[in-house]
């Protein structure tokens, strides 16, 4: 069975740790951070009843 998508970058980002992952603006974000980041959005919207295979949208910025 193929790998999933979220599944295989959060690997990815789980195997950087503190290296960089992206730079924006002139700051570095790690890979623990942005899985912190990932994380944390995860935790808020299971609290407000978002569950496996409901749609969602975010608007970044």
């Amino acid at each position: 069975m193929a790998e999933q998508f979220p599944g295989a970058v959060l690997d990815l980002l789980g195997a950087a740790g503190e290296r960089p992952v992206f730079e924006h603006a002139g700051r570095a974000v790690s890979g623990d951070e942005l899985l912190g980041m990932v994380r944390r959005a995860a935790r808020c919207l299971r609290r407000h009843g978002v569950g496996p295979g409901d749609g969602v949208a975010m608007l970044l910025g």
